[in-house]
């Protein structure tokens, strides 16, 4: 999309209205990969894998969520695709998590939750990007209390 229908399609929503269903987008999506998380180690460890693996992986998985938002926030901002990064950043998570409880194997293991750290990494700076347009006509404090609330409410 270009800038300008990101703005159409925030506008025809009306700003509070985005902001509190982008809220609850981010709500659910938090419960999902919170929610994996907190059994990852187990998880891993039931399919084989030792301390040193777990902690190997939920670094890396860290390390790509912190490492590509260095990529992923200049490429929203060059290419515009905000919605499109988001969803596909939502998707990855939505997709890769509940995928962990059906794999049997350590690698796909591994791999699924790398994936879903990336997903974070992918949607993050896209997602920031439109509430800061929402924002603008909301009033920016508002509105980030409002998504703070959401989103705090899941952790």
């Amino acid at each position: 999309m270009k800038e300008t229908d990101e703005g159409a399609a925030t506008a025809r929503m009306g700003p509070w209205r985005f902001v509190v269903w982008f809220g609850a987008v981010s709500l659910l999506a938090d419960f999902v990969y919170e929610g994996a998380r907190s059994v990852t180690g187990p998880l891993l460890a039931s399919l084989g894998a030792s301390a040193l693996v777990v902690g190997l992986v939920t670094g890396a998985g860290e390390a790509a969520a912190l490492g590509l938002r260095l990529v992923s926030g200049p490429l929203a901002d060059r290419t515009r695709r905000f919605w499109g990064l988001a969803i596909s950043g939502y998707a990855l998570t939505v997709l890769s998590v509940p995928l962990l409880g059906v794999v049997g194997v350590l690698w796909a293991a591994c791999a699924l939750v790398i994936a879903e750290r990336v997903g974070k990494a992918v949607r993050s700076p896209a997602k920031d990007t439109l509430l800061s347009h929402a924002t603008a006509a909301t009033g920016r404090g508002a509105a980030s209390r409002c998504m703070r609330r959401w989103t705090k409410s899941a952790h």
